[in-house]
C-alpha cells in the first residue's frame, strides 16, 4: 500500500478528496490538481484513480445526465481511503515540524555561511564558501 500512496498524484488525490467529503468529479479534480500544480497530465491522474480504485482506496460512481452522452466520473474515499488521508495529515504535520526548528543563515563578509539549527539543542556549521 505505501508504494500506491507515493505515486505520482495520489497524495493530492486523497487530500482533495478528503476536504470534499461528499466527493468530486473529474474536471474538478483535475481543476485542484492543476491549482498545486503547474505541469498537469490528465493521463497521469487518470493511471492514478485506476490505481486508487483497484486498491480500494476510491469508488468512482457513473453520473449521467441527459444533455451528455458520456457519463461524468464522480470520485470519492473509502475507508481504507480516509485511514490512508490520516497517515497523509500526520505526515504533513510531521514536515511542518521539521521545518519550522528554528533556521537562521548569517553571510559574513570574510566569504563564510553560519548555519544555526536549533531542534533538542543548539547545532552550530561553518561553512567556507
Amino acid at each position: 500500500m505505501i508504494e500506491v500512496l507515493g505515486k505520482k498524484y495520489v497524495k493530492e488525490i486523497i487530500l482533495i478528496l478528503g476536504n470534499n467529503e461528499e466527493g468530486i468529479f473529474f474536471t474538478d479534480l483535475i481543476d485542484e490538481i492543476g491549482e498545486s500544480s503547474e505541469n498537469i497530465h490528465q493521463s497521469a491522474v487518470s493511471r492514478s484513480l485506476n490505481l486508487m480504485l483497484e486498491n480500494g482506496l476510491i469508488l468512482r460512481d457513473d453520473v449521467f445526465e441527459t444533455n451528455r452522452r458520456l457519463p461524468k466520473s464522480f470520485y470519492r474515499l473509502t475507508e481504507l481511503g480516509k485511514m490512508a488521508l490520516e497517515i497523509m495529515k500526520k505526515d504533513e504535520e510531521l514536515e511542518k515540524a521539521r521545518r519550522s526548528k528554528f533556521h537562521n543563515e548569517i553571510k559574513g563578509n570574510v566569504g563564510q555561511v553560519i548555519n544555526i539549527d536549533k531542534a533538542d539543542g543548539l547545532e552550530i556549521n561553518f561553512k567556507k564558501k
